[in-house]
């Protein structure tokens, strides 16, 4: 047990403890699938299919696999069979074989290791290459008879337009897992108000539940396999889930994505939760340029993408909601709002009891000792990036 940030009492059991549970279950993990597949367009029934999970940030995605008892890392440079140097970036199936989407480093003078950086699964100058057919790890390969790990000084380079970001090699997971096989887990994280009344209005229990994301539909739906996580009947759901976001962040960095965060459409005037799709006002909904840019397109018919939503921008926007809603007027927080297309819950409670001197106290500690807590929890969550679609009874995160 555990208050909220507004003292309400909840509920939770270990998420950790449970994704181990899972993992030691012989019923259970063989039919987990612990790498993202790419099916090409073909047989798509499985969550492992979809492409958000072969397009995971890189510190999220999976970070290893093995090939005849050794260890290889995105990131760190392998030797394949072929004597071909090249450094995996994304590891995923295809066709049933374990595959790695590799690039070759550019080997600069004095001796530095060039990669490109932020590196997209679709980009053409990556190679496939059958896990198989990897041969030596980083810590083996020698160049004219010397270790590579020598040579660039265990460190590999990102070029980006401006800079060169220098990573550390090995990759930091090889040290955290001491030998042992790491396996990336992401789950489907579900809220909803779960009395087990028939009436609507009775109920009161919020709750959190989640699903391995990795197990095939036939299984997931299994009752037994939707897992209870924490409840409250007095809390929200964001109040809820601070207490499932801190966990995950722990398992995240020493040890899951990803769950949802979106802006609010409806009758808004920003209705689109993936691209910055929007009008001033209301009766400009029915001019011929948002009809254009609705369907994403020219003067002249042809196809013109509307600019994406970006997650950092959706957090500036929040924070800056909350300053203006507790230091300004409602009316501007509500105009801004408007403007943005985003509603936080959290801070909302906040804005709307600021003259309260209890909440102004309340505040003014949070700014001191956690400033994150004024905030929907979800907008900390490791990996978290915008989710393309909503059902308030799913998941009830109404930005």
């Amino acid at each position: 047990m555990a208050p909220s940030v507004w003292g309400m009492p909840c509920a939770a059991l270990s998420s950790k403890g449970a994704l181990q549970k899972e993992l030691a279950n012989p019923l259970v993990a063989p039919f987990i699938d612990f790498y993202p597949e790419d099916p090409q367009g073909h047989d798509q029934f499985k969550l492992s299919q979809c492409q958000r999970w072969l397009e995971m940030p890189s510190n999220t995605r999976p970070q290893m696999c093995v090939n005849n008892t050794k260890h290889y890392y995105i990131f760190e440079p392998v030797q394949t069979h072929s004597s071909g140097i090249v450094v995996p970036v994304f590891l995923y199936t295809l066709n049933s074989k374990l595959c790695a989407k590799c690039i070759r480093p550019i080997v600069e003078n004095p001796f530095r290791l060039v990669i490109p950086g932020a590196i997209q699964f679709s980009d053409s100058r990556l190679l496939i290459i059958k896990v198989k057919d990897f041969c030596h790890e980083y810590a083996a390969i020698q160049i004219a008879g010397q270790l590579l790990s020598i040579l660039c000084e265990n460190c590999i380079f990102e070029e980006h337009k401006d800079h060169l970001r220098p990573l550390q090699l090995p990759n930091p997971w090889r040290t955290k897992a001491g030998g042992k096989i790491i396996r990336n887990v992401p789950i489907t994280l579900y809220s909803d108000d779960t009395s087990g009344n028939v009436s609507k209005r009775w109920n009161k229990h919020v709750s959190f539940y989640f699903t391995l994301s990795g197990l095939p539909p036939r299984i997931s739906n299994q009752e037994f396999n939707c897992h209870f996580l924490t409840t409250s009947n007095r809390a929200g759901v964001l109040e809820l889930s601070e207490m499932v976001i801190n966990e995950l962040n722990s398992i995240t960095k020493d040890g899951c994505e990803e769950v949802t965060n979106t802006p609010m459409p409806n009758t808004s005037l920003n209705p689109c939760r993936i691209c910055q799709l929007s009008v001033p006002s209301q009766d400009q909904k029915h001019s011929k340029q948002y009809l254009r840019n609705f369907l994403q397109i020219d003067e002249d018919g042809y196809k013109r993408l509307n600019t994406l939503r970006g997650w950092k921008k959706l957090i500036e926007a929040t924070y800056d909601l909350f300053d203006i809603g507790f230091y300004s007027t409602l009316k501007e927080h509500e105009r801004m709002g408007k403007f943005y297309g985003v509603k936080d819950r959290i801070n909302e409670k906040f804005i709307e009891n600021k003259k309260d001197k209890s909440v102004q106290e309340k505040v003014k500690n949070l700014l001191v000792e956690d400033p994150t807590r004024l905030f929907n929890p979800f907008l900390k969550l490791e990996g978290t990036r915008l989710f393309p679609f909503h059902h308030p009874s799913i998941c009830g995160l109404t930005f």
